[in-house]
C-alpha cells in the first residue's frame, strides 16, 4: 500500500529506526530522535545503494515521490542517481528539464532565494501533471489546469506569478528551438484576478517629528539602524548588511550582490547620516555598520521593527514604509527630476545599459542635493515636533 501524508505525519519513533514504504524503493526512514527522513533503495552496477531525498516534511510526500520517479528514470538511462544532476534524468525536452535549465540560465539575474522559491512553487503546483511532459505538446488547457488548482486554494497571487513564470519559460523554450508558441500567454484573460496590491505602511510626513523624538529611549545601535533607514531610503536588509568597507568619502556603494536589482547602489551620504555613523563605535572582529552587540552578527530586521511596535506604532508604519515616505515627498516637491528619485531608490531605469549608466553618473550631484534635503526635512520635523512638545508641556505646569 503506498504511504500517506497522514501516516506519515503520524509516524512516532521508537527506541530503533523504523520504515515505512511507500514503493518502488521510497520509504520514510523514522529515526528514534524523531526525524524524518527520505530514503530510496536501488541497485546499480550490482550493488544494493541507497539514495537520500532530504527530510519530511521539508520534502513532501510528491516532492519524494518525483524525486524517486526521476532516480528511477535516471537508471534507465544508466546513470547513477546519485550523481545525477536534479532534471539530468529527465527528457530534455520536458518542461520539468527546460524549467529548471531556464532557472539556472536566470541565476546571474536572480538570487539564490529566488530560484529556490520559482523551483519550490513548481515543485508544488505545475511538475506533478505537467513536468514530464514535452513542453511542444502542453496546451493552453492543460496548464490553465493546474493554474485552477492554486486559484481552488485561494493563492491567486501565487497563480499569477506561476503563470508568468511559465510564460518566460515557453518564451525561453522558443528562443532556444523547443517550442513554437507560449500557451500560457494566452491564459492571461481566463485567471482569475488577483487582489490589488497592498502597500506597505507608511507614516504621513506630518508624524515623523513625533516618531523618531517617540524612539528616544531605544538602544543606541537599533535607533542608529532605525534613523539611516530613514534618512538613507534604502531597504531594511541593505541597511542592515552595509559595512564600513562600503564607504569611501561621501558615498555609500553597495555591491550588487546585496541589491534587490542586482546592480551596484551609490549613495551619496547626508551631514545627518555621517553623523549618524559617527555614533557606532564599530567592531574590530567585523565590518558590519550595524553589529549586533548581543551575536556579533547583522542586525535583526525583528529586533528594529520590535522596537517600533513598543513605542506604539505598530499598524501605523514599517522599515520599508520609509522608502514610500521619501519618494511621495521627494515628487510631491518638484524639485527633483523622476530618474534622481528612481535612482536614490535602487530601482532600475528603462533603456539600454549604457544609458543606465550614463544616467547614474550625470545625475549623481543632483541625487546628492536630494538626499541632502531630505535629511534636513527629516531633522526639521524632529525639532519642531520637540518644539511643540515643549511648548504643551509649558502651558500643562502654567
Amino acid at each position: 500500500m503506498p504511504l500517506t501524508d497522514s501516516q506519515a505525519r503520524a509516524a512516532k519513533p521508537s527506541d530503533r529506526p523504523t520504515k515505512l514504504s511507500d514503493g518502488g524503493g521510497l520509504y520514510l526512514l523514522i529515526q528514534p530522535t524523531g526525524s524524518k527522513l527520505w530514503r530510496q533503495a536501488f541497485r546499480f552496477d550490482g550493488k544494493q545503494l541507497t539514495l537520500a531525498h532530504g527530510a519530511y516534511p521539508d520534502v513532501t510526500l510528491g516532492e519524494a515521490r518525483r524525486l524517486r520517479d526521476a532516480a528511477k528514470a535516471a537508471l534507465k538511462r544508466g546513470v547513477d542517481p546519485r550523481k545525477a544532476e536534479e532534471g539530468d534524468s529527465l527528457p530534455a525536452e520536458s518542461l520539468e528539464a527546460i524549467t529548471r535549465e531556464f532557472v539556472r540560465m536566470r541565476g546571474k539575474r536572480w538570487t539564490g532565494k529566488h530560484q529556490g522559491m520559482i523551483l519550490r512553487r513548481f515543485e508544488m503546483f505545475v511538475f506533478d501533471d505537467l513536468g514530464s511532459k514535452p513542453i511542444s505538446t502542453i496546451s493552453a488547457p492543460a496548464i490553465l489546469e493546474a493554474l485552477r488548482k492554486i486559484e481552488a486554494k485561494g493563492s491567486l497571487e501565487t497563480a499569477k506569478k506561476t503563470r508568468q513564470t511559465l510564460s518566460a519559460v515557453f518564451r525561453y523554450a522558443i528562443a532556444t528551438g523547443r517550442a513554437e508558441y507560449d500557451p500560457a500567454h494566452a491564459l492571461k484573460d481566463a485567471m482569475q484576478p488577483a487582489p490589488g496590491t497592498k502597500h506597505r505602511l507608511s507614516l504621513p510626513f506630518r508624524e515623523v517629528g513625533h516618531f523618531l523624538h517617540s524612539l528616544r529611549d531605544v538602544e543606541p545601535v537599533i535607533l542608529a539602524a532605525v534613523k539611516l533607514a530613514m534618512h538613507t531610503a534604502l531597504r531594511s536588509n541593505e541597511v542592515r548588511n552595509a559595512c564600513w568597507s562600503d564607504i569611501d568619502g561621501d558615498l555609500l556603494t553597495i555591491p550588487a550582490e546585496r541589491m534587490k536589482a542586482r546592480t551596484d547602489h551609490v549613495l551619496p551620504l547626508s551631514r545627518q547620516v555621517k553623523a549618524i555613523l559617527a555614533t557606532l563605535p564599530g567592531d574590530k572582529y567585523s565590518d558590519l555598520i550595524l553589529c549586533s552587540p548581543r551575536t556579533g552578527r547583522a542586525l535583526d530586521m525583528m529586533t528594529m521593527i520590535s522596537s517600533i511596535y513598543r513605542h506604539g506604532w505598530k499598524g501605523a508604519t514599517t522599515i520599508h514604509g520609509f522608502r514610500a515616505l521619501f519618494s511621495t515627498q521627494a515628487t510631491e516637491s518638484g524639485l527633483w527630476s523622476e530618474d534622481a528619485i528612481e535612482l536614490s531608490l535602487a530601482h532600475r531605469l528603462p533603456g539600454s545599459g549604457s544609458r543606465r549608466a550614463y544616467n547614474r553618473a550625470k545625475l549623481l550631484d543632483e541625487r546628492a542635493r536630494l538626499m541632502q534635503w531630505w535629511s534636513d526635512r527629516v531633522d526639521k520635523a524632529v525639532q519642531e515636533y520637540k518644539k511643540k512638545a515643549a511648548n504643551d508641556l509649558s502651558e500643562l505646569l502654567a
